[in-house]
């Protein structure tokens, strides 16, 4: 039997919903990678196979948690543009994630990381309900089940700045006129899936 998936671009929750995903089905230690792969895969590149649950996050939020903002500020335009820089091929990656759930023929899950923090009643009721499991115990007991993942993390180093309570933290270090760039840019090159996935992420105006 093919194990389900879980598919998105580095920094975009996966851990988070790996850990979710193993507690629901059944993994003795959630923090455990090895175990948890018994049970489900995990993939940030785009060969798929079987149920897969793509979780999404805002582009700038998890392009600056990946490489730092110290190599994108003052310079985004040629970060997103110039293959001379170290972004090219993860900027592409990320609308390939969206373009494989578009055309992804079998069993498929969206999942807003934004919405997995703000209302993670309703996205891990939906979670346990495309794996077909259970999901009361993790629901009443939320709140330790997320303090055991932040305090366990298999990855000690990729620790979490704001534990999910900040949700455009990183990208508040660019400037209003930088963020905009970055919408431009998707918008204008990948302009079916930035309307159809991407719009929630575009800037109002705001400083």
């Amino acid at each position: 039997m093919t194990k389900p998936t879980i598919l998105g671009f580095p920094r975009s929750g996966n851990t988070w919903l790996y850990y979710i995903c193993g507690v629901l089905l059944g993994a003795k230690d959630p923090n455990n990678l090895e175990e948890v792969g018994q049970y489900i895969e995990r993939r940030h590149n785009t060969h798929i196979k079987g149920k897969t649950i793509f979780i999404v996050r805002n582009y700038k939020e998890c392009i600056i948690r990946h490489f730092g903002i110290e190599d994108i500020k003052g310079r985004v335009g040629d970060f997103l543009s110039k293959p001379t820089f170290k972004g090219g091929v993860f900027v592409s990656l990320y609308i390939n994630i969206l373009r494989t759930f578009e055309l992804a023929n079998h069993g498929k899950l969206l999942i807003y990381y934004e919405d997995l923090m703000t209302n993670p009643e309703k996205q891990i009721r939906r979670v346990g309900k495309f794996l077909d499991v259970p999901t009361e115990d993790f629901i009443n007991n939320y709140e330790y089940y997320k303090e055991d993942s932040l305090s366990n993390k298999p990855y000690p180093e990729r620790k979490s700045f704001t534990r999910g309570e900040d949700l455009t933290f990183h990208s508040r270090q660019l400037s209003l006129k930088e963020r905009t760039i970055f919408d431009n840019f998707y918008e204008r090159n990948y302009t079916d899936l930035f309307n159809k996935y991407l719009t929630r992420y575009k800037e109002n105006g705001n400083t």
